[in-house]
């Protein structure tokens, strides 16, 4: 990842807000040391992964026909008032 063109764009980028005070200079100066260190380091400086995952929700499947019945229902609703105001 490092190495990745994309990377050292983004890590400039980043370390030129820092100076500018728009981003945190605490944040700058880890990734400047993460790319500096030995692979062994590297491992000790990222945070272990000790929360368990958060379960994601799954959807309700809709069935294909009931978002245009809705809304046509609102639009002949919405006919109804209008020709009840006249």
């Amino acid at each position: 990842m490092l190495a990745q063109p994309h990377f050292r764009a983004c890590y400039d980028f980043f370390a030129l807000r820092a100076e500018a005070g728009d981003a945190p200079q605490e944040v700058a100066y880890w990734w400047s040391r993460f790319q500096d260190v030995t692979e062994d380091e590297r491992e000790e400086m990222l945070l272990p992964d000790d929360q368990p995952k958060k379960k994601r929700r799954r959807r309700s499947k809709r069935g294909a026909g009931k978002p245009q019945e809705n809304a046509a229902q609102g639009a002949a609703s919405d006919a109804d008032s209008a020709h009840d105001n006249e």
